[in-house]
């Protein structure tokens, strides 16, 4: 038994190898880019090992359900959000900002008279 028997080069044009150890190349390519992916999407918290699908506000981290400030959202909560998405873009096609959309200035919260 030689060294080239052991590696699977000791066949012809190279057979032995990409049907041996040559074939594992594409296991561990195939492995490792399943770690990659877990990984992108894995809870930003450290340790832990659920898929991360909830965004955290005003940060760019992305965690489960179990570390997620809120909590799991219920179906009333996608509903109310959905309906504040769609007011605000309305709003913005109208050319108003947001405070004005939702009913607040400054100035009445300040208490001083309105500027034209």
């Amino acid at each position: 038994m030689s060294i080239g028997h052991l590696v699977g080069t000791d066949g012809k044009g190279w057979y032995n190898f990409w049907s041996g150890l040559g074939a594992d190349i594409g296991g561990l390519t195939i492995l490792g880019g399943a770690l990659g992916v877990y990984r992108k999407h894995n809870c930003h918290v450290a340790g832990c090992w659920r898929i991360a699908k909830q965004q955290v506000i005003g940060t760019s981290w992305m965690v489960c359900h179990h570390h997620h400030p809120a909590g799991r959202p219920t179906p009333d909560d996608l509903v109310q959000a959905h309906a504040e998405h769609v007011q605000f873009r309305d709003a913005e096609r109208k050319g108003l900002t947001r405070l004005e959309h939702l009913g607040h200035h400054d100035d009445q919260e300040s208490g001083a008279a309105p500027q034209p």
